[in-house]
């Protein structure tokens, strides 16, 4: 699992792996390293978020490539 850093339009950041991940519903909830608390983050207050190193699809390299979490919350349905 792979840590996501966040940055909150408040300037609230945040590290640490995606534990629920609902698009649709407008939202993720994300282990905050920090704290060791999980927190539920909107889509809407995030300012970027991206998780490095992932295996995005099957042409990844095997170091993985950084992913932005807000262009896949679109693209699995959120419509903010």
């Amino acid at each position: 699992m792979h840590d996501t850093h966040v940055k909150l339009k408040d300037g609230t950041k945040i590290i640490g792996p995606i534990w629920m991940w609902r698009p649709k519903e407008g939202y993720m909830e994300i282990t905050d390293d920090f704290t060791s608390k999980l927190r539920r983050v909107e889509f809407k207050d995030v300012e970027s978020a991206v998780t490095h190193g992932q295996r995005v699809n099957i042409k990844s390299p095997p170091e993985g490539e950084d992913e932005d979490i807000l262009d896949k919350a679109r693209k699995d349905g959120w419509s903010g």
